[in-house]
């Protein structure tokens, strides 16, 4: 069974994306999607993507992991419309338990993201780099409650202008497992000072099933606030991981 926050992100290279506190190890496939519209200004933005995820459970504490963007589509749609096809974004990172008491866990978690979709950017390529703090509490025996807070940057590298960026990101959410091969997961997160005071606030709904080694995450994110103009993201995940008992 999948855990910890849904596994959707608006930004390139899953930046800022929390992940769960526990390491695993395990191999995933699956696509994301990202619908961008502004009616008003007539643009839209289409992208589509098959990604490859893996992660290692170094020791009891630290998890090791990968997401290779290992084909991208993407379309956009405006006076001057363009279309990119081929390699995306690839990143790397690591989790790590800084303290368990009782039904409650801290941690901590990086993500470095790799210029590497070299035809989809002109003239310069985006470098970034995150930091977030990770919060797991079983609150009831079929309730987990996560929660993350922490920091993003990225700059251009290149022949282009560099173009720092920076935000804050927080999210709280909670899965809820009815049933052994079953879970919903109701997540709600927001960045701040990216693109404005306020990026986006977001719903992000999650179904999981849990069959023996095999797990499957079908999740959709919804911005309802902010100046990003997404009108949502999804993702579609199928990891194989040893067997073990694993939190919801």
């Amino acid at each position: 069974m999948p855990a910890g926050p849904v596994q959707v992100s608006l930004l390139e290279g899953e930046l800022g994306l929390a992940r769960r506190i526990e390491p695993r190890t395990e191999l995933g496939l699956g696509g994301t999607a990202l619908l961008l519209a502004d009616f008003a200004r007539f643009y839209g933005n289409v992208r589509a993507s098959a990604v490859i995820w893996g992660s290692l459970a170094a020791d009891a504490d630290t998890e090791l992991h990968v997401a290779i963007e290992a084909l991208r589509y993407q379309t956009v749609i405006s006076s001057i419309a363009d279309e990119y096809l081929g390699l995306g974004h690839v990143s790397f990172g690591a989790t790590r338990v800084l303290a368990r008491d009782g039904a409650m866990s801290w941690g901590a978690g990086t993500r470095a993201v790799l210029p590497t979709a070299i035809g989809l950017h002109a003239n310069e390529h985006p470098l970034a780099l995150d930091l977030i703090g990770l919060l797991e509490w079983q609150s009831h025996p079929a309730v987990r409650v996560h929660a993350h807070a922490g920091a993003l940057g990225s700059i251009g590298v290149g022949g282009g202008v560099a173009a720092p960026r920076g935000a804050i990101g927080v999210g709280l959410g909670a899965a809820w497992r009815p049933l052994g091969w079953l879970a919903l997961v109701l997540d709600a997160g927001a960045s701040f000072g990216r693109t404005a005071a306020l990026d986006h606030l977001a719903l992000v709904p999650a179904l999981r099933l849990g069959l023996g080694e095999v797990g499957f995450e079908l999740g959709a994110m919804f911005p309802v606030a902010g100046r990003e103009r997404a009108l949502a993201a999804a993702v579609l995940r199928v990891t194989w991981a040893p067997a073990r008992p694993d939190p919801i």
